[in-house]
């Protein structure tokens, strides 16, 4: 899966959404079974389920418009000329047992009032 996006539609709000283009895990020749995306504040927000399939593709519509969550002011995630950061997970598992998961952090801009 690309990298996670955080987009502030009103800059005159502490409101910002976390995307992703398209989420995506294949297994071969196993099954997968779940697909799961964590938010390191809010836990599971996604979570979708295959059925006789190697792989999912889960497009950037099918989340609506993404994960709220508030911005934040300048330097409150680490970088002095952003606000939040949010640390996500994606986990898949396959049809026989196994797991695996890709990690990343998204910087959203800064919510200055």
């Amino acid at each position: 899966s690309p990298s996670a996006t955080c987009y502030q539609p009103d800059p005159g709000r502490d409101a910002c959404y976390l995307s992703w283009y398209y989420l995506s895990v294949s297994a071969s020749p196993n099954y997968m079974i779940t697909m799961t995306l964590s938010l390191n504040n809010k836990g599971p927000v996604a979570h979708t389920q295959g059925f006789f399939q190697t792989s999912m593709y889960v497009p950037y519509n099918m989340l609506g418009d993404g994960f709220k969550v508030a911005c934040g002011p300048l330097g409150a995630g680490g970088k002095s000329n952003l606000g939040n950061a949010y640390g996500y997970t994606v986990r898949a598992r396959d049809s026989a047992g196994l797991s695996s998961a890709n990690y990343g952090t998204v910087y959203c801009p800064a919510y200055t009032p």
